[in-house]
């Protein structure tokens, strides 16, 4: 399987709203990556952790300056 990209994890997780949902809601930073890395797993996807962590947390401080 083809690894994902930076561009292509925002992408995955952006057009699934429930699971940016969970990330957006989720208590710390650890448990939105777990959010993350599990929805790749039950999805097949090949990830980099360390690329959702980074994702992950831009995302989070995304959501948090438009609120």
């Amino acid at each position: 399987p083809v690894r994902l990209t930076r561009e292509n994890i925002i992408l995955s997780l952006i057009s699934h709203s429930s699971i940016l949902e969970e990330i957006r809601t989720s208590k710390s930073e650890g448990q939105a990556v777990g959010i993350a890395m599990k929805f790749f797993k039950e999805n097949k996807h090949d990830v980099d952790g360390n690329d959702v962590k980074a994702v992950v947390g831009e995302l989070r401080l995304a959501i948090q300056e438009t609120a």
